[in-house]
């Protein structure tokens, strides 16, 4: 059975079409997902410069546990898992919904050492 010329071009220009439409959709999602990695960058830092900005005296007046206090509660907002502040070199406090001054290992302590995170 022969194609017509019609059935060829209606296939060819289907064809064309499928094609450039799924080189379009690759294109979008590449750029949702840069355009999305760039947002949480974004919303870390200035959850970043917020706790600093608001712990800012407290650490320099060395009142640990009033910052701890402050980290705590920055911790329990809406889309923050847990918060990790580098205390020294071989300490980071942590604060959030599930690790509110935990240790990993189960004691309860407002500062754990970095290499258990």
């Amino acid at each position: 059975m022969r194609i017509n010329l019609i059935s060829k071009l209606t296939i060819a220009t289907s064809l064309i079409l499928l094609i450039f439409m799924l080189l379009f959709a690759y294109v979008n999602i590449i750029t949702l997902k840069d355009m999305l990695l760039e947002a949480a960058i974004s919303d870390a830092d200035k959850l970043s410069e917020t706790i600093i900005k608001t712990t800012h005296y407290e650490m320099l007046e060395d009142k640990r546990t009033r910052a701890y206090e402050m980290i705590r509660e920055v911790g329990t907002l809406e889309g923050v898992e847990h918060i990790r502040m580098i205390v020294s070199f071989r300490q980071a406090c942590v604060a959030g919904k599930s690790l509110s001054g935990a240790r990993l290992g189960g004691k309860r302590s407002p500062c754990l050492p970095v290499v258990a995170l």
